[in-house]
């Protein structure tokens, strides 16, 4: 088999190309630009092999991507090519939102491009495999957590904002599909997609203004279904909480459990909501939709009332205080320059939600009564 390796030069492509060259009978093309991490000199041994071919060139270039699928004919594209290291993320993230997620658009559009013009035998054969991150998660909670692969994203950093990008280009292809079929795409977006400066409920209409990579791949995916020609709706939401996954009202359990003291930011303004609401709205929306629907658009979601973190904690800890659990003995509201983040939060999260009302008769999310529900039932939330 020829197998096409995006980064192939660098440490993990380096390794796999190596491996394949000195214990299998397949053939290896290697694609790499050769930027900070690419080091030819780790394939020296590889470069005297028949079955070893390098290509220098970037995963960006439509022509240079066509080009090597004409010329090679691979049966198999490993995908490794990323810029990395968070670091280098906050310094300079433009390059990692480049290659990580227009790099990986362009080759799966060629892929496609190349995998349609197969034989039908070839296409059965055909394979591509992306290779990503863990940091797309976030941050574990504790020494002995473990992500799955049910575990939601929650990239912290533009580097694994852009990994979790092109995990999910997968969106533009639904899109697609369901144009094609006549279905329904429902697709979850988020409050980050605006600047976070008003100080009034955001209505969907309001011009969009991501400050950061999260937001503006989130918006991307969003204008590729709006792009589609697909039945689609698109629900933004803010300040999600449930049971389950990495949430505020879960650390706030943790770290309420075993400090006498915390720190909240109370300078940042959002509506909660609980992410068994977000589901119970979605299902209400599905219901009412058929083929003659003619509803598609964007709506927003949230809770019921606005609040800052610091006021959401004081909800939260009053709760658990009413079920006899621990919580801290005082808790300091402090401004977001106190508490500095990589990747900076809006300042104003709320978001204007008559349109789904008056839509489909959907209410806001009682957000109080959804942290009740949670911490009522704290003997079955794993923190």
């Amino acid at each position: 088999m020829k197998i096409l390796i995006t980064g192939g030069a660098g440490f993990i492509g380096s390794a796999l190309v190596r491996h394949i060259i000195d214990s299998t009978e397949n053939s290896v093309i290697n694609l790499d630009c050769l930027t900070y991490a690419g080091n030819k000199e780790s394939l020296a041994n590889c470069e005297s092999s028949e079955r070893y071919s390098f290509e220098l060139a970037d995963i960006c270039s439509k022509k240079a991507v066509q080009d090597i699928f004409r010329r090679h004919c691979p049966d198999i594209v490993m995908h490794l090519a990323a810029e990395s290291h968070v670091d280098r993320s906050i310094d300079g993230p433009t390059e990692f939102m480049q290659t990580n997620i227009i790099g990986t658009f362009n080759l799966l559009e060629q892929s496609q491009e190349y995998f349609e013009g197969l034989t039908e035998s070839a296409q059965e054969m055909f394979r591509f495999h992306h290779v990503s991150t863990d940091e797309v998660y976030g941050d574990l909670e504790g020494m002995h957590d473990l992500f799955t692969e049910e575990t939601a994203y929650a990239p912290s950093s533009p580097y694994s904002a852009s990994k979790a990008a092109s995990d999910h280009l997968a969106v533009d292809n639904l899109a697609a599909i369901c144009f094609e079929l006549g279905c329904w795409l429902i697709h979850i977006s988020t409050d980050y997609v605006f600047d976070g400066n008003s100080t009034v409920p955001y209505l969907e209409l309001v011009k969009t203004n991501p400050q950061g990579v999260y937001g503006h791949t989130k918006l991307d995916g969003e204008l590729a279904i709006q792009s589609s020609g697909c039945k689609y709706l698109i629900i933004r939401t803010a300040w999600v909480f449930s049971e389950y996954g990495n949430n505020f009202l879960k650390t706030m359990l943790r770290l309420g459990a075993v400090r006498d003291e915390l720190s909240i930011v109370g300078d940042q303004i959002g509506c909660p909501t609980y992410a068994q609401d977000i589901a119970k709205a979605i299902v209400t929306m599905m219901t009412q939709l058929n083929e003659e629907s003619s509803a598609s658009g964007t709506f927003h979601y949230c809770g019921d009332q606005l609040c800052s973190w610091y006021e959401f904690a004081g909800v939260i800890f009053e709760e658990a205080r009413m079920s006899g659990l621990q919580t801290p003995g005082l808790i300091h509201s402090i401004q977001s320059s106190d508490y500095p983040m990589a990747a900076e939060r809006p300042g104003y999260s709320v978001l204007d939600c008559h349109k789904i009302r008056n839509s489909f008769g959907v209410n806001t999310s009682d957000w109080k009564l959804g942290v009740k529900n949670v911490v009522s039932n704290f003997h079955l939330v794993k923190l």
